[in-house]
């Protein structure tokens, strides 16, 4: 199996040539076909020390344009009439934690991804609601194998359990070896379920 770490929409384009086999991806404007398989409650987040949040005009660690978790931040921001700009650019929940985190920015997750050195901002401190937003799981047509098979029933039941329900936290995924083709798992990689992963193999 080789994981492979990239944004929704390039994803989507891969299962479907049949260039990859499955793929874990954030639901965005325009998706068509794959299946629910759980959600994502989006947050906003910044440096424990920072007082990022505070600037009349607001710094914005996102993700690049066209992803639905920049498109909730600037749309919530601009439903309440606070100003922004945009800090840092990152396709990697990495590179946003990280600027959050020295305190160059907000920015915005799923709150899985909240770790160390971060915290949440609330409505109190001037930062509305965000909706969570839907995981789809798509299989390429075509491929049967048991391997996958196996991988696509697994992300199905556990991300469809109550204590599967996990969030977008980007890590560095390490590749393993593989037959030349993709078993890839979202654009930001998976925290809770790479400890799960680890926890419960697959059975055959």
């Amino acid at each position: 199996m080789k994981l492979r770490c990239e944004l929704s929409t390039p994803l989507v384009g891969l299962v479907r040539r049949g260039e990859i086999d499955l793929a874990l991806v954030t639901k965005m404007d325009g998706f068509s076909g794959g299946k629910v398989v759980g959600q994502e409650q989006l947050i906003w987040m910044v440096g424990t020390d920072s007082d990022a949040h505070h600037a009349d005009l607001v710094p914005l660690a996102l993700l690049p344009p066209g992803n639905i978790y920049r498109e909730h931040a600037i749309d919530k921001l601009e439903r309440i009439g606070r100003n922004w700009k945009i800090a840092c650019v990152s396709a990697s929940a990495v590179g946003l934690q990280a600027a959050a985190i020295a305190g160059m920015a907000v920015t915005v997750l799923g709150r899985s991804a909240l770790i160390p050195g971060l915290r949440e901002l609330g409505v109190n401190e001037g930062f509305p609601p965000l909706p969570p937003v839907e995981l789809l799981l798509y299989r390429a047509a075509g491929r049967n194998l048991a391997a996958i098979d196996a991988l696509y029933n697994y992300l199905e039941s556990y991300l469809g359990s109550d204590s599967g329900r996990v969030e977008f936290a980007a890590e560095t995924a390490n590749d393993h070896a593989a037959d030349g083709r993709f078993r890839t798992l979202p654009s930001n990689c998976l925290y809770p379920l790479r400890r799960s992963l680890a926890r419960r193999p697959l059975r055959k």
